[in-house]
């Protein structure tokens, strides 16, 4: 197997682990506040990583601190912003405005010098988007702050896959680079709890959602990410991502015993269509 295609492996399993947080996540916020439990996440994840990068602390760079900060505050952003358009949004809203992001990328790769804007990209992109549109089925609100909370998130989130392919060119510790990342982005929904009415229940479905989240979904899904996204395009890289509500649908039904609607089926075959197009054209593209 290439180098290329461990990586869309390793990012397609990445992607499942971050849908498979949905259901714990939708049980646990009953008892645990949005921002409070982003917080204990990525905490936890950062814990889970300290006996293994403890020993490699003395070699951290300076480029990779700057690296680090840089990614650890768009993902922080992006998790915080996405919180609080939450509040005021639904989650088929906020799932359909924060996938935004698939066609946002291609723009900024010329920006940091990845490549140039390409057609096929754009048009993938899109494609990806309306699936993504009607599996979510999302019915736009008309709380203009919440849409612009979410479109901030996307907007940060998609500066992030760039710039993380910009950064991972460069030979450094990844294990450090996700480590100091998590740290930073810990601190970040702890900004938003001022603002917001915080609870916690120390529940056994609290517990396992911020174990889970924050050991499978958070460390593990950053390092893959932040290993394999480097050696694929940025923008497959986006388009993979896009597959995360339909991996959500998955595992909220066989865990929660959430119905896969008609609206599910289609919208997760037309994102699958767009992922295929974009490796047919590009296939062609490159020869």
């Amino acid at each position: 197997m290439s180098q290329v295609h461990r990586a869309l492996v390793a990012l397609f399993i990445m992607t499942a682990c971050w849908g498979a947080t949905f259901p714990f996540i939708h049980e646990a916020v009953h008892d645990c506040s949005p921002s409070l439990f982003a917080a204990i996440r990525n905490t936890i994840a950062a814990l889970a990583l300290l006996p293994i990068v403890i020993s490699r602390l003395k070699h951290t760079q300076r480029r990779l601190i700057w690296h680090a900060l840089v990614l650890g505050i768009l993902n922080g952003f992006a998790n915080v912003a996405q919180t609080t358009g939450l509040q005021t949004i639904t989650a088929s809203s906020s799932a359909f405005i924060t996938a935004i992001s698939v066609i946002l990328v291609p723009f900024f790769m010329p920006l940091l010098k990845l490549d140039r804007l390409r057609p096929v990209d754009f048009i993938a992109a899109l494609i990806t988007l309306l699936g993504v549109y009607i599996l979510t089925q999302s019915q736009f609100s008309n709380n203009w702050q919440g849409n612009a909370w979410t479109l901030a998130s996307a907007l940060s989130y998609a500066l992030y896959i760039t710039s993380l392919s910009k950064f991972t060119q460069y030979k450094q510790n990844i294990l450090l680079l996700v480590f100091y990342q998590l740290v930073i982005s810990a601190l970040f929904p702890l900004c938003v709890l001022p603002f917001e009415t915080s609870y916690f229940s120390s529940t056994t479905s609290v517990w396992s959602a911020i174990i889970f989240c924050g050991v499978v979904g958070t460390s593990i899904g950053l390092l893959l990410q932040n290993y394999y996204q480097r050696f694929i395009h940025a923008a497959t890289a986006a388009i993979i991502y896009a597959f995360e509500p339909i991996f959500a649908s998955v595992f909220a039904f066989w865990l929660i015993q959430e119905e896969i609607t008609r609206h599910t089926m289609i919208g997760g075959a037309i994102i699958i269509i767009g992922f295929l197009l974009s490796q047919c054209l590009q296939t062609q593209d490159n020869t």
